[in-house]
């Protein structure tokens, strides 16, 4: 990973220091196309390259290369990637079937994960190649997903008709799918990323319509889940990456003016903390996250 300290934006063999924010709802309530770049070792926010198109209810995952943007309001089967080296924002391979405004996604270091609903989809990096995937257990939608380089993890979201715990996990060299242990909350629009070890799923909405910022702390090896500490700020809606010491939590569906907050978990410590707020033209809920250094692997 990058050393801390050292203020570049440079890639290297572990990949960029930095994530991207990318599409959303702005503070006007105007869907955007809009992408920021946050740089985990210095707080600081910087433009990024338009996508093509404005896009809300997204999802993003990717490798250490570039991020693939999936899913859209209107049922999409579109993919976009960020090609970080350079900034350039292309057209990726269309998926099987569209994914609607409620999927989730998640990846390894060599193909992204969605899903949304029962269905699954696999996205080849080096190739660029879609392919069906295992379907889930139980269908499910609002929902967050976080992974290492083994595993998927699904959790959360509105499973049939209820607001849920529960995960499933995803096995990528299996292509199977198996129920996974609790959260310590049921929420759903929330977000997920993760290191290594484990996945946090944070921010949501309960059943009753209560915005969260608790934090669940998942365990890819054991199948379990642990309170984490509370995130600064209480939202739903939320973009969630990181890298292998920070994640980010960013966006802020509330409040009147919106103030696109960023919450950082610090694995080393549990210890969370604010970060540099998204500007007013970003995205501030229904956005998606990438990053250029991934946490899981």
């Amino acid at each position: 990973m990058f050393r801390h300290g050292v203020i570049s934006m440079m890639g290297s063999q572990s990949g960029f220091n930095f994530a991207i924010f990318a599409g959303g709802y702005n503070s006007s309530e105007v869907q955007t196309a809009t992408v920021n770049k946050y740089g985990f070792t210095t707080d600081i926010i910087s433009p990024g390259t338009s996508l093509l198109a404005p896009r809300v209810k997204i999802s993003g995952t990717g490798n250490r290369s570039f991020g693939i943007i999936v899913g859209d309001f209107f049922n999409s089967s579109e993919t976009t990637k960020y090609i970080y080296a350079t900034d350039n924002v292309i057209a990726g391979t269309a998926l099987l079937s569209a994914v609607s405004m409620y999927g989730a996604a998640a990846g390894n270091s060599m193909l992204g994960f969605i899903a949304y609903k029962l269905g699954t989809q696999g996205y080849v990096y080096a190739s660029d190649a879609v392919y069906a995937g295992t379907n889930l257990i139980n269908s499910t939608e609002a929902m967050a997903a976080a992974g290492n380089d083994s595993v998927a993890v699904i959790g959360g979201g509105i499973v049939n008709s209820v607001v849920a715990s529960s995960t499933q996990v995803y096995t990528y060299a299996s292509n199977t799918v198996a129920a996974g242990g609790n959260l310590t909350s049921a929420l759903q629009d929330l977000g997920a990323t993760g290191n290594a070890s484990i996945a946090l799923f944070g921010n949501g909405m309960s059943s009753g319509g209560g915005i969260s910022n608790v934090i669940s702390k998942y365990s890819y090896a054991s199948n379990t889940a642990v309170s984490g500490t509370a995130l600064p700020y209480a939202t739903s809606d939320v973009a969630a990456t990181g890298d292998a010491n920070i994640a980010l939590f960013g966006g802020n569906d509330l409040g009147s003016p919106y103030t696109n907050s960023m919450s950082k978990y610090l694995y080393s410590g549990d210890v969370t903390l604010a970060g540099t707020n998204l500007p007013p033209s970003a995205g501030k809920s229904y956005l998606a996250a990438c990053s250029g250094s991934p946490g899981g692997f």
